[in-house]
């Protein structure tokens, strides 16, 4: 029996290790470059104070997001932003006219994104995007450039600026998320669908700017049972030695 309990928990640790070296290989992470000129599906980054500058990144391709993925901005924030970092917002919006139309956003909190009912909802998210990434990224030979927070066009003024109920406020909005951050990135796809809970991107207090994949119902439960099962065998051990 001793033999059987100890292989036993012994295999249970053997699961609990693979599960955290899988864990471990999905939060290695490469320090990325910032893509330069903008294109349609690329994912747009910005930082506001709600005056003077902005900072404003290309992150890439959407499609290209990797869990562990990161950008380090140390360099650029504060320097490139005008006040304080602790009282900065962000967010990270993007589009894609790819079947189906899809809009990708960060939000706070239980607030999900507005679906997009039709081709006009998706309109209405994807003129300020792109306006955004055409007028300040477009043809930008550095990824990193800072404009004025004012004026509707400002990454300002179509994300965190815009008014009650309008797309500009509802993509891309941080919802006053500060310093060491996370949002929780969606996609939303045009016809009306639930949006999706695609990864997290967190702002780090270091600068880093980092993407998190959500795991999987079924990674939850395979952690889980693996819990489950060692506190199990450690009753019923701790049982056997009163």
């Amino acid at each position: 029996m001793k033999n059987t309990l100890k292989n036993t928990v012994k295999g249970a640790a053997i699961v609990s290790l693979a599960l955290a070296a899988v864990a471990s290989a999905q939060a290695q992470t490469t320090l990325e470059s910032l893509a330069s000129t903008y294109v349609q599906g690329d994912l747009i980054a910005g930082f506001t104070t709600a005056s003077g500058q902005d900072l404003i990144v290309n992150l890439g391709s959407e499609s290209t997001l990797a869990s562990g993925q990161y950008w380090n901005l140390s360099s650029l924030l504060p320097a490139n932003l005008s006040g304080s970092l602790s009282s900065a917002q962000f967010g990270v919006i993007g589009v894609s006219g790819s079947a189906p139309n899809t809009a990708y956003t960060t939000r706070t909190g239980s607030v999900l994104p507005t679906t997009l009912a039709g081709l006009s909802a998706f309109n209405g998210v994807k003129t300020p995007v792109d306006g955004i990434g055409n007028t300040y990224l477009g043809s930008s030979s550095s990824a990193t450039p800072t404009y004025t927070a004012s004026g509707t066009t400002s990454w300002y003024g179509e994300t965190v600026g815009g008014g009650t109920a309008t797309y500009k406020n509802n993509y891309g909005n941080p919802n006053g998320q500060v310093g060491e951050a996370t949002l929780d990135f969606y996609s939303v796809a045009q016809g009306g669908t639930a949006p999706t809970l695609l990864d997290t991107f967190t702002l780090e207090s270091n600068g880093d700017l980092v993407v998190s994949a959500v795991p999987e119902p079924a990674t939850y439960g395979m952690f889980v049972a693996a819990g489950l099962v060692i506190i199990s065998l450690r009753n019923q051990f701790s049982r056997k030695q009163a």
